[in-house]
């Protein structure tokens, strides 16, 4: 048997994420048999077994069925554009120009930021009253729009989250169109 002599240097950084992954996973699915809701103590949580289940599918949560289908909107419309994005813009800097290496390190940013980071800076820039966008477009068109409501909730979320993935989809595509043999452009 060949030793594995790289495993004592990973072994504390997979034990540290696999923690940090399987904890709140455990955590939720065991509170999913309970009564827990957020701020309750520990030991005023009761076991109810499969209510919740039986809650959602029954009919009793009215709202489940539209989150599911929201869910699913979100992820479907939000990779279709992320994706047609990214390879619109992977083709643009597949080009060469100057400040190249700027574009692509800006590029780099949303990728880096947390999603909390990001959905705070958003929330920032949506707000009604001071935010950035509402001056733009009030500076510009003279009208301002309240983001952050019921009716354009879902636009603003996928505003942001379009923001946040489409330059890792730009990075990864542009990756793989630098892989690509030169023969069938230069034929």
């Amino acid at each position: 048997k060949k030793r594995r002599v790289e495993l004592p240097f990973i072994l504390p950084s997979i034990i540290i994420i696999s923690i940090l992954f399987i904890t709140p996973i455990l955590f939720t699915i065991l509170a999913s048999f309970t009564d827990f809701r957020i701020g309750d103590r520990m030991n005023e949580v009761q076991w109810i077994g499969m209510e919740n289940y039986a809650r959602l599918f029954n009919g009793l949560q009215s709202n489940f069925g539209y989150s599911v289908w929201i869910s699913l909107l979100m992820t479907v419309l939000g990779t279709v554009i992320q994706m047609v994005l990214g390879l619109f813009s992977a083709m643009v800097i597949n080009r060469d120009f100057r400040l190249k290496s700027l574009v692509i390190a800006c590029l780099i940013v949303p990728v880096a930021m947390t999603p909390s980071i990001a959905s705070q800076m958003w929330k920032l820039m949506f707000n009604a009253d001071f935010g950035i966008i509402n001056y733009i477009t009030d500076s510009l068109f003279h009208f301002r729009i309240t983001w952050l409501n019921a009716d354009t909730a879902f636009l603003s979320c996928m505003i942001a989250t379009v923001w946040q993935y489409t330059p890792q989809v730009t990075l990864m595509m542009y990756a793989g169109l630098c892989s690509l043999p030169t023969a069938p452009y230069e034929s």
